[in-house]
């Protein structure tokens, strides 16, 4: 509606099959290899005509899926090993993977927030809530269950034989210099 004051842009918008890769500028240096395409369907409002004001005022709600989505040499599994405090496992033999991804995404107040979500990468189940702004800054809750893990633990953990099940991890930092660290341990088990 351009006749009110300020002027007044609304859209439903879906896309189908767009590539990952187009993005990778945008993700942290560790995911800039990633591959796979996403399809996303939404409905995005704002008001203004300059950009400062179309994204000041931007709303909205979308829904996500990625579709053969690969991290290329990001080890997702390890990274989480690691920030859960429970060492390191061996080495992956392929790169991480996922047929699947679901996100729910709202955008307010120059922010992403992740609603709801769901993949699981090579046997981990990761679910993702949280907020990412429009400069940037993370402020995430990251879950994930490594209790499928296919992957074997290294010597260096078998001094007590306790392995993480469930790990709740907070993602902070920037999406320049993401900061992955263990907020609780959920669970443990022994294998």
């Amino acid at each position: 509606n351009l006749k009110q004051s300020p002027a007044q842009v609304a859209s439903d918008f879906t896309l189908a099959g767009a590539q990952l890769q187009s993005l990778a500028q945008y993700l942290p240096a560790s995911a800039r290899n990633v591959r796979g395409a996403y399809f996303a369907s939404g409905h995005i409002e704002t008001l203004g005509l300059s950009r400062g004001e179309m994204v000041d005022n931007l709303q909205g709600n979308a829904s996500v899926r990625l579709t053969g989505l690969s991290l290329g040499n990001f080890d997702l599994q390890q990274a989480l090993a690691r920030a859960g405090g429970d060492g390191f496992i061996e080495p992956a033999r392929a790169q991480s993977t996922a047929h699947n991804a679901e996100l729910k995404l709202q955008f307010n107040n120059r922010r992403m927030m992740i609603t709801e979500s769901q993949a699981t990468f090579s046997g981990v189940k990761v679910h993702l809530k949280g907020s990412c702004t429009f400069d940037g800054a993370l402020d995430m809750t990251l879950q994930a269950d490594l209790k499928e893990l296919a992957r074997r633990w290294t010597a260096e953990n078998d001094a007590d034989g306790t392995r993480a099940g469930q790990l709740a991890l907070h993602l902070g930092g920037t999406l320049e210099k993401p900061m992955l660290e263990a907020q609780q341990e959920v669970s443990r088990a022994i294998p």
